[in-house]
């Protein structure tokens, strides 16, 4: 292994070491994300330098809660990946900027950044957990935009993908995350009931709770719940348990909720000297982070919070301050919920296709392989049935020929001519069967000038026997020369023939044969007046082993047509049917001038 491969190896342990060590909320996440970065610049690797970049900007994130610098490092990543096609690098690093954005509240340009992230990813079409778990967090983040702009309802179709595709990862705080957002928009939507059952179904399944912001959460919505329900010592413990695990954590942009929720719960419980230092510190926190909230987002903390204090002039100076939309937010709604659905409908139409394109890929190697097995199959079958029938074939030809010899002279005229139809006759269907083993085998039809004129005489006298019995008439005029194989083409013929004789309930059937030029083709029509085929079954009777119920009580083996249609389509042609009035049917094949000679 070379010394490149080797320090990528180390790159890779050292990112997956750091986000382990994110999620346990260790420092030690930075010492490794940095050794990841410094290793992938000097082997000068674009694709692991834009990861480790990632990796830095979630330990600013998640361990420093320091905006602005997981934001440079999430720029850094992006202007880094800028050189490379797309990739899973690239799309992390996109996603990783519209989070940073997201925190820095510019809304715009986040939604932007998400909306080019899912369609990179859908260029990619990778469905691994790798990719999966990355779907999660574009489609996560973009529910939270919606939530923080106030549009509710158009984040519940993201939270529910971000929740089909946390399932797919496995990843159970993955999970528990995407189930915790969407327990806590179906609050924002006023779904209470449907919020507490998952709340309490959450909170039950974690009896101790992991040391994450996701965790918090569903202690202060337990706390929600409690209070709703009129326990307000149990929903102060369950807040204080937020809380506690937010002071753990350390994030105090986080501090924000717990300090509301537990200065409301005191107030309720007429410990205003407790809610009143609540609140202290919230203003105290939020005036130390001041560029961190908008005048809007203060206004409408101290407008209730003031409120519930009783000091009412504060209440309504915030109250003035507060700018109140006049915008139809119903409106704003319904148009951006159709640009998704059309977005959404694309996106599962790209995933249908993929699992289409995969599915269809393994049926037809599937196909393939017994296809493959078949054509062995057919191949042996025809070469042994074509032996079995040449074998009495020739010993008939042979011996009609030493016949033919032996009593020439003792022969009338007659006889000698049946006796030259019997040997021309035997030789004609021996080679009829080589050409079917021929074709069986794969070789190519050879083509050569067959004037159709001859064609049609040699299938009367072939059909001889069975013309007489039924008093069939054949008729014919004018047909073409073809670029064809002659043995095929008699083929064709002889079948449509067979068929408009036996499929006949007339005392005198006619099969009436002619062709016409139109354009830059011919058309070559066989037309009779049998019991004619209904309109509905025109096109099934060219399937292989299709039967069709016809008057004449005749019945066939569902193969002729399918051989017709079969012959006509390799010589670039057409074959189709139309009724005959006032009965019968007319087969029409037509062939353009490229198969004139």
């Amino acid at each position: 292994m070379n010394p490149n491969q080797v320090t990528e190896e180390k790159i890779s342990a050292a990112i997956k070491e750091c986000e382990h060590l994110i999620t346990m909320h260790d420092m030690r996440a930075e010492t490794e994300a940095r050794q990841a970065l410094q290793l992938a610049i000097s082997i000068e690797h674009k694709e692991n330098i834009v990861l480790a970049y990632c990796a830095m900007s979630s330990v600013y994130n998640y361990l420093h809660f320091d905006n602005i610098k997981s934001f440079e490092y999430a720029k850094l990543a992006v202007n880094a990946a800028e050189i490379l096609t797309v990739c899973f690098a690239k799309v992390l690093a996109e996603n990783h900027l519209a989070n940073a954005y997201l925190r820095l509240r510019d809304y715009t340009r986040t939604l932007k950044i998400l909306s080019n992230c899912r369609e990179m990813l859908n260029e990619l079409q990778h469905s691994d957990v790798k990719h999966d778990t990355l779907r999660w967090g574009i489609f996560n983040t973009t529910a939270l935009v919606y939530i923080n702009i106030g549009l509710f309802r158009l984040a519940k179709p993201f939270f529910d993908l971000s929740l089909e595709y946390a399932l797919r990862t496995g990843d159970a705080d993955i999970i528990r995350r995407s189930r915790i957002a969407v327990a806590s928009h179906l609050f924002r939507v006023k779904e209470y009931k449907l919020a507490r059952e998952k709340f309490l179904e959450l909170h039950g399944e974690h009896k101790e709770l992991p040391l994450h912001e996701t965790s918090a959460i569903i202690y202060h919505y337990m706390g929600i719940i409690e209070q709703d329900e009129g326990n307000l010592e149990a929903a102060r413990d369950l807040f204080a348990k937020a809380f506690a695990m937010r002071k753990k954590i350390g994030n105090e942009m986080r501090y924000v909720f717990s300090y509301i929720s537990l200065g409301r719960i005191s107030v309720l419980l007429n410990d205003l000297p407790k809610a009143n230092e609540y609140y202290t510190e919230l203003v105290a926190l939020m005036d130390k982070h001041k560029n961190e909230y908008t005048e809007q987002q203060r206004n409408e903390v101290f407008f209730e919070m003031y409120g519930q204090l009783g000091d009412y002039k504060k209440s309504y100076e915030h109250f003035k301050k507060l700018e109140i939309s006049t915008g139809d937010s119903a409106t704003i709604e319904n148009t951006l919920e159709t640009l998704f659905e059309i977005e959404q409908q694309k996106e599962q139409r790209v995933r249908d296709e993929a699992e289409q394109l995969k599915s269809l890929n393994s049926e037809m190697q599937q196909y393939s392989k017994t296809l493959e097995s078949s054509n062995k199959d057919l191949k042996c079958f025809a070469h042994v049935t074509s032996h079995d029938l040449r074998e009495p074939l020739r010993m008939v030809s042979t011996y009609m020929t030493i016949l033919e010899a032996k009593l020439k002279d003792k022969l009338t005229e007659e006889e000698k001519t049946f006796m030259r139809f019997a040997v021309d006759g035997s030789k004609r269907m021996d080679e009829m069967i080589t050409r079917i083993l021929n074709t069986a085998k794969g070789s190519q039809s050879k083509m050569k000038p067959v004037d159709l004129n001859k064609t049609i005489e040699q299938l009367k006298m072939n059909l001889a026997k069975l013309m007489g019995e039924k008093n069939a008439e054949v008729s014919f005029e004018n047909l073409p020369m073809l670029m064809a194989d002659d043995i095929q083409m008699l083929q064709v013929f002889q079948n449509l023939v067979t068929n408009a004789i036996k499929y006949n309930n007339s005392e005198k059937p006619q099969i009436k044969i002619i062709c016409e030029e139109k354009n830059s083709c011919v058309e070559i029509s066989v037309a009779d007046n049998g019991v004619g085929i209904p309109e509905q079954a025109r096109e099934k009777v060219f399937e292989m082993l299709s039967r069709v119920e016809n008057e004449s009580g005749a019945d066939g083996t569902g193969i002729g047509l399918s051989t017709v249609k079969n012959i006509i389509e390799k010589m670039k042609g057409k074959i189709w049917i139309e009724g005959n009035e006032p009965c019968g049917s007319v087969f029409i094949i037509q062939f353009s001038n490229n198969n004139l000679p």
